[in-house]
């Protein structure tokens, strides 16, 4: 089983080649430096968005819990359809 360079080490071979592509020369030793700067600004992105759907998930079992205490079934089920990402089908 092969396994793949860890994305730290990917991300410093693919800067290498994206700077000889335009013809940009960056030092060997630098490169990891600015990776890892790019690879910060990314971890906080995605803590961030981690955040945030930690977020919805909360809201969305909460207004599955309202709709089930206040809604009739077959509202039930076309909120949670529409929760999930489905619009009902429609009844004539």
């Amino acid at each position: 089983m092969t396994t793949n360079p860890p994305l730290r080490d990917r991300a410093i071979d693919a800067l290498g080649q994206a700077l000889n592509a335009v013809g940009y020369w960056l030092p060997v030793d630098g490169r990891p430096t600015a990776v890892d700067a790019v690879l910060a600004l990314t971890a906080a992105d995605l803590e961030a968005s981690e955040r945030r759907a930690v977020t919805l998930v909360e809201r969305i079992g909460d207004a599955r819990n309202w709709a089930r205490e206040n809604l009739p079934p077959e509202q039930q089920l076309a909120l949670l359809a529409i929760l999930r990402g489905s619009r009902p089908k429609e009844t004539p």
